[in-house]
């Protein structure tokens, strides 16, 4: 995220210093998953009103030390606070509002001998105000593997899903009196944080046809597509652009006065930090420290 908790946001992001240059300085929440044209159509694809769940996972395997900067929390470390906070990102993205609260957080801390404020995996689901669950699974050190005794040379590897299943739609049948048809709606993205070099979304509808009087089921069926979205016409990007190129077109937008077409202002900046922050008070662990400058030399 953009700086070590919420009250450290605040403080960026509410200074006069900013506030009151009129818009001639510009500071940017560098989450580039969020401007790519892959990720615009995925959230197209969902009904933030009707998610039943959304479960954000991304795992990374054992490539960093133990002692890598990413794990000392004095330096506002944690899986929570690097692959957690993209997953963050997507549920308050894909839901479009902010959670009721945290309902459940845990936390997988670094090994005996290391820093035991440090979280190397995180788990924490959050209610949402349309009813909705969403789940994140973040692990920095992800060992698993399918034939352990088969590839426990080879690094694990396995792709970060957003997965978006909606609730149970139920509509009359236009063309069979006393029918009902019932679609439920799976909307899943694949790579969310490498969708410049490979992504696809899939949507999946499972139906059913049923009778109206009883429910029982006649049929069922499923369609599946898949959707890939590397380029974007408007603003004469091609499959090259990376996420960070999609982001420092639309920063340099900003600067010039023109309008941006995806942007993080400093109120979600402050919104994804409450959110950490809440998450780590809920698994019982200490909000990441704000640290002054000259404690850093």
């Amino acid at each position: 995220p953009s700086v070590s908790n919420a009250a450290e946001a605040r403080s960026l992001f509410h200074n006069p210093l900013l506030l009151d240059t009129g818009g001639s300085l510009v500071v940017l929440d560098a989450v580039h998953i969020r401007f790519h044209p892959a990720w615009q159509k995925f959230l197209t694809l969902v009904d933030p009103t009707n998610i039943a769940e959304a479960t954000s996972s991304i795992w990374m395997p054992p490539i960093f030390a133990q002692d890598d900067i990413r794990f000392q929390y004095n330096l506002a470390g944690g899986c929570l606070m690097d692959l957690g906070s993209y997953a963050i990102q997507t549920l308050r993205q894909v839901f479009g509002c902010e959670p009721m609260g945290c309902l459940t957080a845990n936390a997988r801390l670094m090994p005996q001998g290391y820093d035991q404020d440090i979280d190397q995996a995180f788990t924490a689901s959050w209610k949402f105000p349309n009813g909705g669950i969403g789940t994140i699974h973040a692990d920095s050190f992800y060992e698993g593997r399918y034939v352990p005794w088969l590839t426990r040379y080879i690094p694990p590897v396995r792709s970060p899903k957003v997965e978006v299943k909606h609730r149970e739609v139920l509509v009359p049948h236009p063309d069979m009196p006393g029918m009902k048809t019932a679609t439920t709606k799976t909307v899943i993205f694949w790579d969310v944080l490498a969708q410049s070099l490979w992504h696809r979304i899939d949507i999946i509808e499972d139906h059913e046809l049923r009778f109206s009087a009883t429910g029982e089921v006649k049929k069922r069926w499923t369609d599946t597509r898949y959707l890939k979205q590397y380029s974007d016409d408007k603003v004469g990007a091609d499959d090259s652009w990376t996420t960070y190129r999609h982001m420092l077109e639309q920063f340099v937008n900003k600067i010039r006065g023109r309008p941006a077409g995806v942007w993080v202002d400093g109120e979600d900046s402050i919104r994804q930090l409450a959110m950490i922050d809440g998450a780590y008070t809920k698994a019982g662990m200490k909000i990441r420290p704000s640290i002054a400058p000259k404690e850093l030399y």
